[in-house]
């Protein structure tokens, strides 16, 4: 017995487990620090289903016509994304009217759907910045889908569905596939992933495996059952599957050059041979991800993804982005489903079952519904909600982190401990501080109270950067009264093996190195902090200054985007290198 082509359940669930991957991976939350793969999940899902659309229609000789195929997707995809464009908009020229430029410009770019090329010209790193967020830059994934979605169909042009044509079609599709994990290897780079990230000739094999799926394994002619060993192989090969992403989930994170060496690849792997287990009925993984619960979300997966990171983006305070406020994500929560639930209900599921004319078929909704006045009484909440988070919040980080010089004295004046007053300090007669854009706004404020230092900090300055400074600027430099203060991962993190590469290029020259770790809401500040306190605990030698548990209390004296220090903010940081410094070496009186 075959099953006829029909609605398959459990992908409703695997759109709720990807879309809540994606959801706590924006959230920053430490056990979703891999969650930004739940985007493959989706790459692959949407080949699958598109590509077994287009198959179908073959199967059944009818002729594929570009112009409907495109029409119902844009019908599909962009009423939701021109509504979520239009709230947003309003919304930045309301609270950030001097961001509105760039919100403009973005949604110029989603709307033709070029989002993920537009980052990559624009140089908006994925990573989530402090520097002017972009509330929409999640489009970019809908960009990649738009345009798969403007090739795939060229391939099934015509009514000839041979097994010979069905074969040449598949292998063009894998060498596509090869091709494009080429791309994505070629492109990367540790300094910029931006160009293999965004580019949809390095992504968008993430889709293609789903469409060599569709033609391997069609759901159409799968069995209801199949012997029971083989139904426990395949929850097997499920599970076994699953926990890898999960382990992914866990443990991995963006910039990790794995990901673009073959990373990707295997979670895509991971990914379609989950998706070939789910949609078989005979599984107990079909039944599991079949679950109501989980397919209410999966049905409002796509209007989630579109309402999330605008809501995230736009009503965290920078000074506590990265920074758990359970009550802050509680209205967030609130927030990103009541939008989501209105934009399925009044816009997606209206496109759906009257595609011919939509506002017909809202108003027929708007009729149909018994619970109209609570929908209007959540749409008041919304936008209440909205205000409120920004406002309340903005005030508490202020309140909070004010700090009294009474307190900063006490942090400052603290008394050394007994291991500080024995150790041997080291004679320095010059300090060479390297580092971004922190260290360059205090650069008056450091060379006035340590004369023998010279500040050389630049904008955007990342630690792939720094062995070629020093091979340029700093040859010959080096000596056993230097001491080198690097303050690096304002803009991306580093490894290891990096601090040991300058590690012996600086201490080969008989200088002596001293580390500041980082204070940055972004998702790879706690990485280069554990990087810096490992190699610090393994060189007893090398000093580390702790500015991020110093300023962590004294937010008040960051600037709005919570990285860089304001005015008084920099008297801090420039004693506390100096004081930190002091207890380890001894400067000499001239420069």
């Amino acid at each position: 017995m075959k099953k006829k082509k029909s609605y398959i359940k459990s992908l409703d669930g695997l759109r709720a487990l990807a879309i809540l991957l994606v959801i706590g991976y924006h959230f920053r939350m430490p056990l979703f620090k891999g969650g930004f793969i739940g985007v493959d999940m989706f790459f692959v899902l949407s080949g699958y289903l598109i590509t077994g659309q287009l198959l179908y229609k073959l199967s059944h000789k009818e002729i594929l016509s570009l112009k409907e195929f495109w029409i119902k997707r844009v019908k599909r995809l962009y009423p939701a994304v021109v509504a979520l464009m239009l709230l947003v908009t309003l919304f930045v020229f309301v609270k950030s009217p001097t961001n509105i430029q760039s919100v403009l410009t973005d949604d110029l770019a989603g709307i033709f759907g070029v989002s993920n090329w537009w980052y990559i010209v624009k140089k908006v790193p994925y990573a989530d910045t402090f520097a002017n967020p972009a509330p929409l830059k999640h489009l970019w994934s809908l960009a990649v889908e738009a345009q798969f979605y403007l090739l795939l169909p060229l391939l099934f042009i015509g009514d000839n569905n041979s097994p010979t044509k069905k074969k040449s079609r598949a292998f063009i599709l894998l060498l596509a596939v090869i091709l494009s994990v080429i791309s994505m290897m070629c492109w990367y780079s540790p300094g910029d992933i931006n160009r293999a990230y965004y580019g949809t000739d390095s992504r968008i094999f993430t889709l293609l495996m789903g469409s060599l799926l569709a033609f391997i394994y069609p759901y159409n002619r799968l069995k209801v059952t199949m012997p029971k060993k083989m139904t426990r192989s395949f929850d097997g090969v499920g599970t076994l599957m699953l926990v890898i992403i999960g382990i992914f989930v866990l443990m991995g994170n963006e910039y990790q050059p794995f990901l673009y060496q073959g990373g990707f690849l295997l979670i895509t792997l991971a990914s379609t041979l989950i998706l070939a287990v789910v949609i078989h009925p005979a599984t107990t993984l079909n039944r599991l991800f079949s679950h109501s619960l989980l397919r209410w979300i999966g049905m409002r997966s796509y209007s989630l993804y579109l309402w999330h990171y605008p809501i995230i983006v736009l009503t965290t305070p920078m000074k506590i982005a990265g920074v758990y406020h359970w009550t802050l994500m509680f209205f967030q929560t609130i927030l990103m489903f009541v939008l989501a639930e209105m934009s399925y209900k009044y816009i997606e599921t209206p496109i759906r079952k009257y595609s011919g004319n939509w506002f017909k078929s809202v108003n027929h909704a708007i009729k149909e519904s018994k619970t109209k006045i609570i929908e209007l009484i959540l749409i008041g909440i919304t936008i209440l909600g909205m205000v409120f988070t920004v406002t309340f919040f903005n005030q508490m980080v202020d309140r909070s982190s004010t700090l009294s010089t009474e307190n900063v004295s006490k942090k400052t004046d603290k008394k050394p401990s007994e291991k500080e007053t024995t150790i041997k300090k080291v004679p320095i007669k010059h300090i060479y501080m390297i580092g971004d854009s922190v260290l360059l706004g205090s650069k008056s404020n450091i060379e006035a109270i340590l004369p023998q230092a010279s500040v050389d900090g630049e904008v955007g300055r990342q630690f792939i950067d720094l062995p070629d400074l020093l091979k340029k600027q700093y040859a010959n430099k080096f000596n056993q009264e230097t001491l080198v203060l690097v303050s690096l991962g304002t803009n991306g993190p580093f490894e290891e093996k990096d601090l040991a590469n300058l590690y012996q290029q600086i201490t080969t020259t008989g200088a002596h190195l001293a580390l500041m770790n980082t204070y940055v809401p972004l998702n790879w500040q706690d990485q280069v902090n554990r990087v810096i306190d490992s190699f610090a605990n393994k060189h007893q030698e090398v000093h580390v200054i702790d500015w991020h548990s110093y300023i962590a209390d004294k937010l008040a004296y960051l600037e709005n985007d919570g990285v860089h220090p304001t005015v008084e903010g920099r008297d801090l940081l420039a004693n506390l290198i100096k004081e930190d410094l002091e207890k380890q070496f001894i400067f000499d009186d001239k420069k």
